[in-house]
């Protein structure tokens, strides 16, 4: 297993612990969005200090494209957590590779027969996870989106990738998005306790800055 493989494996892992954190911190579920990534904004900027990294934007189109794109993915996930069981909303969002499959296809890369073999292989998943519901609801839907989004996030990485560091990437991620979300936090009344202000410390660093790094 390379390098890549295990950087993707680890934060996996760290994302999938996103349903602890946001179960324990009862705000709308873009006012969540916006602490996990301002909070894991504060984090990198500390990383960005201490390695000096320099932080330049070569194309700023594809650049705020991937930002949007990754605030969609965040928030339509923390709305699936928030209305459906958590493993639910996670196997939704990790259907993201299935979609990428094609996407990568029509952008050029070449797919071997396993890779197309896994897509009828996968809806026949989707559907024995989802037949149990019986119909769609708006929790579905949203983790059906955020699988959507993430599978743009995949392809639109990459090629920034190209271009900008692993800590660029991150760190204008969540600052373009942090920006987007601000103006949540006078649209919902807010409720923050001592206990909450842990968990949201806890929900930026675990889920949000070190896993946005590895992956």
């Amino acid at each position: 297993m390379n390098k890549g493989a295990i950087a993707i494996l680890i934060s996996a892992i760290m994302m999938g612990s996103l349903a602890v954190f946001v179960r324990n911190v009862h705000m709308h579920p873009t006012q969540v969005a916006f602490f996990r990534l301002f909070t894991g904004l504060l984090y990198l900027s500390l990383l960005v200090i201490l390695t000096k990294e320099e932080i330049r934007i070569k194309n700023p189109k594809l650049v705020l494209l991937l930002a949007i794109t990754n605030v969609f993915t965040i928030t339509f996930y923390i709305s699936s957590i928030q209305l459906v069981e958590a493993a639910t909303a996670a196997l939704l969002l990790y259907m993201a590779p299935l979609y990428v499959i094609p996407i990568a296809y029509l952008m050029g890369e070449k797919i071997d027969k396993m890779g197309w073999f896994a897509i009828p292989i996968g809806i026949l998943g989707l559907y024995l996870m989802l037949s149990p519901y019986g119909n769609l609801n708006i929790g579905i839907l949203f983790g059906f989106l955020s699988g959507i989004c993430y599978s743009l996030v995949f392809i639109l990485t990459k090629k920034v990738r190209e271009f900008m560091s692993s800590i660029q990437i991150v760190f204008i991620n969540l600052l373009v998005a942090s920006i987007i979300l601000s103006p949540t936090l006078f649209l919902f009344p807010i409720k923050i306790d001592l206990n909450t202000v842990y968990w949201i410390l806890a929900l930026g660093l675990i889920p949000t800055a070190l896993a946005f790094i590895l992956f």
